[in-house]
């Protein structure tokens, strides 16, 4: 849907930035993670303003580098940490991918 039936693009070898608006349960970011490793990504740095401990402790066993702003210990949801967090709808993406947006 959103490559818009482009292939994608060769991973091999490179340094492949994962950003993500905050990191709850690590589940998608691993998931990524994993899957630029299989695509033969040299290096993964996953980005995000706020994480949670045991999804800083999940990624940091998948030996990719992680950056972040915040670690809080109370963390309970990502939208805490944020004035509005509203989701966006598929077009609203595509629109962004498109320049538009």
């Amino acid at each position: 849907l959103y490559r818009n039936g482009r292939p994608l693009p060769a991973l091999e070898g490179r340094r492949i930035i994962v950003v993500d608006d905050g990191i709850a349960t690590g589940a998608t970011a691993l998931a990524a993670v994993v899957g630029l490793r299989t695509r033969k990504a040299s290096e993964v740095v996953v980005a995000a303003p706020v994480c949670s401990a045991s999804a800083v402790q999940l990624l940091r066993s998948e030996d990719c580098h992680l950056v972040m702003l915040e670690q809080p210990d109370d963390f309970f949801a990502v939208g805490q940490y944020y004035e509005q967090f509203q989701q966006i709808s598929d077009e609203q993406v595509i629109e962004a991918l498109r320049g538009g947006g």
